[in-house]
């Protein structure tokens, strides 16, 4: 495609892009997984707070939990689940069970029927010196109308994967440049069978690959604000302008809404740019006539993201959620 040569475009996606806080991943289609996407957002009760992290991390080995991150100045946590279709009602279920023993003060839960992660603002980033560069009242002149939400598939209720598909999956999740053979090594598979089944399960399910900016080079994570907007029951017209505004805003990573409505946008902001974000942000959406929204800054400092939730799976029952167990193992946490 670029008529560059293939050692020229590892170099640059292996070493340039991390050195300029890039970097690749690869997205699935998780419908086609079995699973279902849900977002929350959670508010501990007073008792478990101090536990919280070690709550999250059973939520996220036991109870589907991709994503969360903490809201600055609240008890707070924003959450991505992807759930298994045959188990929805359980886990809702599970979720308000959280509530009535006292781990969560209050919990809400939504279904997202469709998502997309935008493209990143190339033309405002400096590749040379790895900063953002933005003219304010350029971002505002030329809008560009994003493409249409695609309205997900509902998820196969028998999905056609298996334990080697699902570990090939979270690798290349948990990094889209690692070859296979580091990944046979590393899982003591056969490299043969490795390949076999990545050519044919895991590459179908790839959606598309993504350049994404992470500033967190070293660790340091004071470069960035996070902020999340939540709105609801936004007519047509209503979601058009707000997400005309998002697509075109350079700091917008996710964005994902419901059918009725709903629309949640995630925002990763270079500190250097905060006040000038949020002028922009604060004199567009002033203008529109909305219903009542909420807005959530983030700690990123607190921010982890998962993997798809291999350990609720096996190569027999294929998914599982054992509510009982999940929440067992986290009541053990909050009374220790």
């Amino acid at each position: 495609m670029t008529g560059m040569p293939k050692e020229t475009i590892r170099y640059t996606l292996k070493k340039r892009f991390p050195a300029l806080d890039l970097r690749v991943e690869t997205v699935f289609n998780l419908g086609e997984m079995g699973l279902q996407r849900y977002s929350a957002t959670m508010r501990f009760a007073p008792d478990a707070l101090p536990h919280a992290n070690s709550i999250l991390d059973k939520l996220s080995s036991g109870a589907f939990l991709i994503y969360h991150s903490g809201v600055l100045l609240e008890p707070t946590q924003i959450a991505l689940f992807t759930v298994p279709v045959l188990v929805e009602e359980r886990f809702q279920s599970f979720m308000r069970s959280l509530v009535d023993e006292g781990i969560l003060k209050d919990v809400e839960l939504n279904r997202i029927d469709w998502f997309r992660n935008p493209e990143l603002k190339c033309g405002y980033y400096d590749f040379d010196s790895g900063r953002w560069g933005i003219d304010w009242k350029e971002v505002g002149a030329h809008p560009e109308v994003p493409p249409a939400p695609i309205v997900l598939d509902q998820p196969r209720v028998k999905p056609v994967i298996d334990w080697t598909d699902l570990m090939l999956i979270q690798e290349h999740q948990a990094s889209s440049l690692t070859n296979l053979t580091d990944i046979s090594e590393k899982l003591k598979m056969n490299a043969v069978t490795v390949r076999w089944h990545y050519r044919k399960h895991v590459v179908p399910l790839i959606s598309y690959h993504r350049v994404r900016w992470i500033p967190v080079r070293g660790g340091d994570q004071t470069k960035v604000v996070g902020a999340s907007f939540a709105f609801g029951q936004l007519s047509k017209s209503q979601l058009g302008k707000v997400r005309l505004l998002f697509n075109n805003f350079p700091f917008t990573w996710y964005e994902s809404g419901s059918r009725d409505g709903g629309y949640i946008v995630e925002l990763a902001i270079p500190i250097d740019e905060f006040v000038l974000s949020l002028d922009f942000l604060n004199a567009r959406l002033g203008g529109m006539s909305l219903p009542p929204w909420k807005t959530y800054l983030l700690d990123v400092r607190t921010s982890m993201r998962y993997t798809v939730p291999y350990e609720n799976f096996t190569e027999k029952e294929g998914w599982f959620f054992h509510p009982e167990t999940a929440l067992s193992s986290i009541l053990s946490i909050a009374k220790a």
